[in-house]
């Protein structure tokens, strides 16, 4: 009898004499009726028939759950004798069939995490598993104690192992392999109490059987990336030597296809790695994000086979990876982070640097939702203890994106990776005004290098993305005056009429307040007209590759022909420097006139600087040189010269609003992406940034 009254379906005995040393295995009638009716089922249909039946009248044929019929047809007489000397865990076997007795007939009694610990050690009989057992006993402390972070994982993990199980039955073990390395994981991250609370983390975001599924072949990548297109080469699950199994007892069981492997390179994430990057992602995360990255990393699964996303492979178990992937989801949803991980051929940006951006504009995002929602939260009940707010779980330190920039920032994102046809990034084909696809990206990298400096260097943080502003142009230093020392500049003409102009902040600096005082970022990503490397040297690299003609000075006139759009974009902004302030649209106050007026300090043009340099392409694009006041043609001469004046009116204006200033080179600057990296590299927030340590190959800037 077996642990609980249960009978044993074997039982070995020894047989020991001063000569002889012997010993067998007692099989029970079920037993021995079981193996009968898989030797019968898979017997040549020449051999003589066995009466089965009159061993056990109920029999029906079945296949043992560890051996295929082909390899028990292969196997002859060495079948029989290597399951003899197969260790059997009956005691599990029991349970198991407890369990399912009672999810039949009495569902209520159930327990999934006792089915699950007694299914995990069954599962040690097939060949792949057998080093499992070195596991099974911290996997079975591991099940009942994570059984309290998250009761419904053991159901969810066991409807996942029956699945393996029936599979193995039939002799297809390739689930069974790819699930090894999750259970060995698993039983390393729990033993190593360091590594435990990002297990944890692990186990709370399962709500479902395809949630380990997803956990499962995620897991199962090389931790160092694979090259070449299709399906990663299999890790092996037990260390970096060729798969241990083939030196198992029944090795002529495992698959052929698995046996002959030879891993070579590709690694298994180590538990210590796999536990600090769980840990941190734990600290990074909002509630819907946690819930979020199964969905979010099946989908990153999917993607990395595609030969367009090797660059990312090497970096799958990482923090900035998963965090990026999880808010990619959230926020905009399962197709642009399917094209997040493909990427966008001619990207100005390195993948690296973009993953670094998003998973920090993420952590930054779900800073600010949890200082929202803990500002507006009711105080705890009397006698009940707060528990640990969101905010400092995530390490905010009272820091985050606000409201608005937080939905600008999801907008951008949608746009810059929805799909296209070429998978391309689009560029401003005409006219300077609207935002192309690398000006969104090019917005989100100085989104988050402003905030870095924000939270690390004391600058001021984002106040807004994309916020309009009224500009009042004056026609002399008295109406100038008039109009700061008033409440309301849309009294009518002529006691103080002023004409006004508006404006599109790219981004806003500054504090919380309607009325704190504003630094204002424009930002443009263009290409220049040289499309060889050879030409780099020539004027082509001072002039914009976009269908509107040459730049030309704004002729003051309110509708502008489109080459004059930059210029006029550019001259407005100094108005507002030189007068130091602007106003509010009435839709921003709440009010019917024109009553919130902000000081304008600074207003600033940053352009993208990069290279892009993709022979198999046959792509190059290289961003302009600016140039400086005398360089003919180039965007700092344009810059340097004031709107074009004819009447005396317009001299008037001119003279009072748009007085240039010496300093155009501060005023429109070219910036690399190595200035975004070193903040990145000097927070450490970027645990990418941080452990590559990239350096790019910046163009030139003058």
């Amino acid at each position: 009898m077996g642990a609980g009254g249960s009978e044993l379906m074997t039982q070995r005995i020894a047989v020991h004499t001063d000569m002889v040393r012997q010993y067998a295995s007692l099989l029970s009638r079920e037993a021995f009726a079981t193996l009968a009716g898989q030797y019968a089922d898979t017997l040549d249909n020449s051999a003589p028939p066995i009466n089965v039946a009159g061993l056990d009248p109920n029999y029906q044929p079945v296949s043992l759950p560890f051996v295929s019929k082909a390899y028990a047809a292969d196997g002859e007489s060495s079948f029989a004798w290597s399951l003899i000397n197969w260790f059997i865990p009956i005691e599990d076997f029991g349970i198991v069939l407890d369990q399912l007795g009672y999810l039949v007939s009495d569902p209520e009694k159930f327990d999934g995490m006792e089915f699950t610990i007694a299914l995990v050690n069954t599962i040690t009989i097939f060949p792949p598993a057998k080093p499992l057992k070195l596991f099974t006993t911290p996997l079975r402390a591991l099940f009942r104690s994570m059984d309290k972070v998250n009761p419904k994982f053991a159901k969810h993990f066991a409807g996942y192992l029956g699945k393996v199980v029936q599979k193995a039955k039939k002799g297809d073990f390739d689930t069974l392999w790819n699930t090894l390395p999750f259970l060995v994981l698993a039983a390393e991250l729990y033993s190593d109490p360091d590594a435990r609370e990002g297990l944890e983390f692990l186990f709370s975001t399962v709500d479902s059987a395809d949630d380990v599924l997803a956990w499962v072949n995620y897991l199962g990548l090389p931790a160092n990336g694979w090259e070449g297109e299709g399906e990663p080469p299999t890790v092996p699950a037990f260390g970096d030597d060729p798969q241990v199994a083939q030196n198992l007892p029944l090795g002529w069981l495992v698959p052929q296809a698995q046996a002959n492997v030879v891993t070579g390179a590709v690694r298994r994430v180590t538990a210590k790695f796999l536990g600090v990057v769980l840990k941190n992602l734990s600290t990074r995360v909002t509630g819907q994000e946690a819930k979020n990255i199964p969905d979010a990393i099946r989908i990153v699964r999917r993607q990395l086979p595609d030969v367009n996303a090797r660059d990312l492979r090497k970096y799958a178990f990482s923090t900035d990876m998963l965090k990026s992937s999880a808010w990619m989801m959230t926020q905009s949803g399962s197709r642009a982070l399917r094209n997040f991980v493909r990427g966008k051929t001619n990207m100005r940006y390195q993948p690296i640097t973009v993953m670094a951006i998003v998973a920090y504009l993420g952590w930054e995002s779900g800073c600010g939702v949890a200082l929202d929602q803990e500002a507006d939260a009711e105080p705890p009940a009397p006698g009940v203890a707060p528990g640990m707010p969101l905010s400092e779980k995530m390490k905010c330190n009272g820091i985050g994106l606000n409201e608005q920039v937080r939905g600008q920032v999801g907008k951008k994102l949608a746009a810059v990776f929805a799909d296209s046809f070429d998978r391309k990034l689009s560029e401003v084909k005409s006219g300077v005004s609207a935002k192309s696809g690398h000006g969104n990206l090019f917005q989100l990298g100085e989104t988050a290098f402003h905030q870095l400096k924000h939270r690390y260097a004391g600058g001021l943080p984002v106040k807004a993305l994309e916020r309009a502003r009224w500009v009042g142009v004056f026609d002399s230093p008295e109406q100038m005056d008039r109009a700061e020392q008033s409440a309301d500049i849309g009294l009518k003409c002529p006691t103080n009429c002023v004409t006004k102009i508006q404006r599109n902040v790219d981004i806003v600096l500054g504090g919380p307040d309607l009325d704190s005082p504003e630094h204002w970022i424009k930002l443009k990503s263009y290409q220049s007209q040289v499309s060889k490397k050879v030409d780099n040297k020539s004027p082509d690299r001072y002039r914009l590759a976009y269908r509107g003609g040459q730049l030309e000075r704004w002729n003051m006139r309110p509708r502008q022909p489109a080459n004059m759009t930059m210029h006029k974009q550019f001259s407005v902004d100094v108005a507002a420097t030189v007068a130091e302030v602007a106003w509010l649209p009435k839709s921003q106050t709440g009010e019917g006139v024109y009553v919130q007026k902000v000081q304008v300090p600074e207003a600033r043009w940053r352009f993208q600087a990069f290279k892009v340099d993709k022979q198999p392409l046959k792509l190059y694009e290289v961003s302009p040189l600016l140039g400086k006041k005398g360089k003919d043609k180039s965007i700092r001469d344009l810059f340097s010269e004031s709107p074009i004046a004819k009447s005396p009116s317009d001299k008037d204006v001119v003279s009072t609003s748009y007085r240039w200033a010496s300093n155009v080179e501060q005023r429109a600057e070219l910036v690399t992406q190595t200035r975004l990296i070193a903040e990145l590299l000097s927070s450490k927030v970027s645990d990418l940034i941080t452990r590559e340590k990239p350096s790019f190959s910046d163009p030139e800037t003058d």
